[in-house]
């Protein structure tokens, strides 16, 4: 798969969700309650049409818009897309809110990238690949270069803009020296992880699907990080919400914080 193809099809799903915000937008509620907008679907059906061009026609493509079956082809690439994550913000005109996806290969997982669409950067890495790629229009391609770590008794946390997290509180609560900052998408909160912004990301919701946490797998891996359940995990990721609490960050700071879960 050509990675700048990839980089100009999000550009263009990008420009025409902030044009489309622009111009006013038509809320809806989901279900569960959650919002969804004109340009969620708009973005899901321009990508729906654009995605298995870059891969093969055969690819199959599911998003948030579109649940995933029982099970997945094993013979077939799938794309695996939130076309907002972080809509609330989207709605608010807030910068904080992204394009993410996955391609897997069977049910084993690929590629996982987020798009930011307010400053056209994408970051994207390959499953098991050490090295995350950082898009821009102005630089195209570099490597992602972190930032030093903190030690354990300076950790900074990334926490919801728009939800509430009362395992966040305890936690500050319990350490006052540790500070923090707010993102409204899941896919920018694993990426100030993976540019050592943040150290740790903690969510207890049981409110994430496999479009907020398979794209995070390959570059948190890649950042030498992980994403790290804190109940038994998911059995497939065809599960519409996740039904289990996890923890971003490294291995030290996780047994800092959750000494009684195993690595």
């Amino acid at each position: 798969m050509n990675h700048s193809d990839l980089y100009q099809v999000l550009r263009q799903a990008g420009h025409q969700a902030l044009s489309l915000r622009s111009s006013g937008l038509k809320i809806e509620r989901k279900i569960d309650g959650s919002p969804v907008t004109a340009a969620d679907f708009m973005i899901d059906a321009l990508l729906a049409n654009e995605m298995p061009k870059l891969t093969t026609p055969a690819s199959k493509y599911w998003s948030e818009e579109r649940p995933l079956p029982p099970s997945l082809d094993s013979g077939s690439h799938h794309w695996i897309i939130d076309p907002i994550d972080g809509t609330k913000e989207f709605i608010k005109g807030s910068t904080d809110w992204v394009i993410q996806g996955a391609l897997l290969d069977g049910d084993q997982l690929s590629l996982g990238f987020v798009f930011q669409p307010a400053t056209e950067t994408l970051w994207m890495a390959q499953s098991k690949a050490p090295v995350i790629e950082r898009w821009s229009s102005a630089t195209n391609c570099t490597e992602l270069t972190p930032l030093p770590r903190r030690s354990n008794d300076n950790i900074t946390l990334v926490r919801s803009s728009s939800n509430p997290d009362p395992a966040v509180e305890e936690i500050l609560n319990r350490h006052p020296g540790f500070k923090f900052f707010r993102r409204g998408s899941v896919g920018l909160k694993a990426i100030t992880l993976c540019e050592g912004q943040a150290d740790v990301y903690i969510n207890f919701s049981r409110q994430c699907g496999p479009w907020d946490l398979l794209p995070c797998i390959p570059l948190l891996e890649a950042a030498g990080l992980r994403l790290h359940w804190l109940d038994e995990g998911p059995k497939n990721w065809t599960e519409p919400k996740i039904q289990s609490r996890f923890v971003m960050g490294s291995d030290e700071i996780i047994e800092t914080l959750f000494p009684k879960i195993s690595s």
